[in-house]
């Protein structure tokens, strides 16, 4: 998610029984999933933008709600934590979870 965008986009591939191809990149499966790739389609969710600054958010409440909700769905889909935030390009500009 970037500021300013109006709106975001994550991409999953989503199989016929909705299942999600997470590690695409890892060589030791690509050839296989070359041979499965026809049988999915690419499946978009949408999420609302802002323009907020948020370059001096330093903890995850001070984030827009909107900023929030599409870290908390990346979480879901990775099935992960996201336990770091850049808000800027300086070092401190981050905001730890």
């Amino acid at each position: 998610m970037v500021c300013g965008d109006d709106m975001s986009r994550y991409h999953g591939l989503f199989g016929q029984d909705d299942n999600v191809l997470h590690d695409i990149h890892d060589d030791n499966v690509y050839r296989h999933i070359l041979c499965i790739l026809l049988l999915y389609s690419i499946v978009y969710e949408e999420f609302s933008g802002f323009d907020d600054d948020i370059t001096n958010c330093r903890t995850f409440e001070e984030l827009p709600e909107t900023c929030q909700k599409y870290i908390e769905r990346l979480e879901e889909l990775c099935e992960c934590k996201v336990c770091m935030v850049g808000v800027g390009p300086d070092r401190d500009q981050m905001i730890e979870r």
